[in-house]
């Protein structure tokens, strides 16, 4: 029987923490054997439902409806079938209007690649200012990646070019790889392909998970 990887989204769940009741969000993969895509779908939202922690952890007197979404699903080698279970990846729904989170210049995985690329040049304090509080000069998809490019005062004029450590973005077999680029008070954010298969023009509304790896990296971009 296939084997099938189910990328899964949930919403809306209420959990109690000790400031409080908040609603949470999460995204979760499980491996499935199944006849066909939307029976894999059907599991893998059931394993998650009986997820022990999340059963737990969930008011049952919330006045939101807990759901869960399909966010991608493809067939995968028969020995999958025996990977371990991932855990759950929350985030925090009730504080995405909060100030000190960015802009919506970037996705959270874009901050967590700007916070290892940039910090070690201009710092924290003048990073998380451009994160939060930058003004957007535009977004080019190029065909096997893109550039963003914000605009802020604390940016220096000098050119500066952000690329140790090696910071990639993962979505199942799609690998983006990130260099950053300042000058005249603009970043310019380049995401190019860093494996075989190119990087899609959705590939920032994916949940896309950084990585840091081996220095020996192969770069295929090309500025």
């Amino acid at each position: 029987m296939p084997v099938f990887a189910v990328m899964l989204r949930g919403e809306n769940f209420e959990i109690t923490l000790d400031q409080g009741p908040s609603r949470f969000g999460f995204f979760t993969t499980r491996f499935v054997r199944a006849k066909d895509e939307q029976e894999a779908e059907h599991l893998a939202v059931a394993l998650v439902r009986k997820h022990k922690g999340l059963r737990a952890g969930t008011r049952p007197d919330s006045a939101h409806t807990p759901m869960i979404y399909l966010e991608s699903i493809e067939r995968r080698p028969w020995w999958h079938a025996f990977k371990k279970q991932r855990g759950l990846v929350f985030w925090d729904m009730d504080a995405e209007s909060d100030d000190s989170l960015p802009s919506n210049h970037f996705r959270p995985f874009e901050v967590e690649a700007l916070r290892h690329l940039v910090v070690p040049v201009l710092g924290a304090a003048v990073t998380d200012e451009v994160v939060r509080d930058s003004e957007l000069v535009g977004y080019e998809y190029s065909g096997c990646g893109y550039f963003l490019t914000v605009r802020h005062p604390s940016l220096p004029a000098r050119r500066v070019v952000c690329s140790d450590p090696i910071v990639v973005g993962r979505f199942g077999d799609v690998q983006g790889g990130y260099i950053a680029f300042i000058e005249n008070g603009e970043l310019v954010l380049e995401c190019y392909t860093a494996g075989a298969a190119d990087v899609p023009a959705d590939f920032r509304d994916r949940y896309v998970t950084i990585e840091q790896p081996n220095q020996s990296l192969e770069r295929s971009r090309e500025r």
